[in-house]
């Protein structure tokens, strides 16, 4: 029997407001961090957001509240890639009701209050992949950093016996949706131990 001691200590993601009406996005240009949450809220007509990659090929992911609708909806997505992303409203898209979203890398705000043991896990909830960052001083200190990820029944999904970079990024494609247990250890001490939710 494997246990686990859980950190409660998770990083935090922010949630941006977007106002629907009067054919417009407010505010129409927004820039915010990988894994945060838009929240677009209509308040009056009949709107609808569409930033597909249909019809905007160049954005690194879909997102869209599918068909027009009125009343007094909401829609949210979770942003986890990077990148520059460009969205309409379909009916309105002529009349000017087009906006953007910038979406920086987290690795730009990763400072000392995010980080525990110099360890750190992001985003969490993650999709197709997450990133384990380490600060500077643990890898100066040549210790051998090993992560370690497992399903909540105890077993090994994925691990990197020397992590040795500062940001590392694991491609997520093959795990199924669910929470997962990771562990950092140091020369056979355990450093941290958290909780990863896969979407």
């Amino acid at each position: 029997m494997i246990t686990f001691f859980i950190s409660t200590s998770f990083l935090a993601q922010t949630s941006h407001n977007v106002d629907v009406a009067s054919n417009s996005f407010t505010p129409s240009a927004l820039t915010i961090e990988e894994g945060d949450t838009v929240i677009w809220t209509n308040t009056s007509g009949s709107h609808n957001v569409n930033g597909t990659i249909t019809t905007f090929p160049s954005n690194p992911d879909s997102f869209g509240s599918g068909a027009v609708a009125s009343g007094g909806w909401t829609y949210s997505y979770v942003f986890t890639t990077a990148g520059s992303y460009d969205y309409q409203c379909d009916p309105h898209a002529g009349l000017g009701m087009t906006a953007t979203i910038t979406v920086s890398e987290t690795i730009t705000s990763i400072n000392e209050s995010k980080i525990e043991n110099g360890t750190n896990v992001y985003p969490n909830p993650f999709t197709s992949y997450f990133t384990i960052a380490l600060n500077k001083e643990l890898i100066n200190d040549n210790s051998s950093i090993e992560f370690i990820l497992y399903d909540l029944l105890g077993n090994q999904v994925h691990s990197i016996a020397n992590v040795n970079a500062e940001l590392t990024k694991i491609e997520t494609n093959q795990l199924s949706n669910g929470i997962y247990i990771f562990s950092f250890k140091s020369n056979g001490k355990t450093l941290r131990t958290g909780k990863l939710t896969n979407n």
